[in-house]
């Protein structure tokens, strides 16, 4: 049996900081790549993907906030065929249902869909989008059981993750929003949000192409 090759301190060392200096360029990398902010995203004009992390860190920038991304994909959404058709199992987001409720304003098809309890819980906005007249609609299959599949999807991206809006992931919880603008994916993610869309109650209304106002 050959023996183990010994390596010198020296080669050891020298082995230890190249592969250090990988990492931190690999580093530098994922987080320029991650968080930088779409100057012409309000143009509709942006990469592929983008990946958001809370809690921030403090002194951080607000706009590289999972929160603060689902609002921009949301306001991006304007004009003929837009919509905004989301998740959550619940949602105590003032941000969010604030750029909800402006797109549903200027006559963009929103639709939401809470598990029955998470729309009751104390803050949660759905009181205050069905106020707005955005349809919400309630999952019966989820009295049990929990919409783990958080998402908001438009004609422009999906946003997806175990990031679920409110102050607990803001400030505390460690969770990850993925942004995802390939068009294909788009339509399978939203295929499936129609699944259990048409399970909820009240049931969904008629889409703007099937003849709604």
């Amino acid at each position: 049996m050959k023996r183990p090759r010994r390596i010198s301190l020296a080669q050891f060392t020298a082995t230890l900081i190249v592969g250090v200096a990988i990492g931190i360029d690999l580093t530098i990398f994922v987080q320029t790549q991650a968080h930088q902010v779409h100057p012409s995203a309000q143009a509709g004009h942006v990469r592929d993907w983008e990946v958001y992390f809370s809690p921030q860190p403090k002194n951080g920038d607000p706009l590289l906030s999972p929160e603060m991304a689902i609002v921009r994909l949301i306001d991006m959404e304007r004009g003929p065929g837009a919509f905004v058709h989301a998740q959550w199992y619940t949602n105590t987001s003032e941000k969010i249902r604030d750029a909800l409720i402006r797109a549903n304003d200027v006559g963009v098809e929103v639709r939401v869909t809470f598990d029955p309890l998470g729309s009751r819980v104390n803050g949660t906005i759905a009181p205050a989008l069905e106020e707005a007249h955005v349809w919400v609609g309630r999952d019966p299959d989820h009295l049990r059981y929990i919409c783990h599949a958080k998402s908001v999807i438009t004609s422009h991206g999906v946003a997806t993750g175990s990031y679920n809006p409110g102050d607990r992931a803001t400030y505390g919880n460690v969770e990850e929003l993925w942004v995802d603008h390939d068009l294909a994916r788009i339509a399978v993610r939203d295929a499936n949000w129609h699944v259990h869309a048409q399970r909820c109650q009240p049931p969904i209304p008629l889409t703007r192409q099937q003849g709604l106002p």
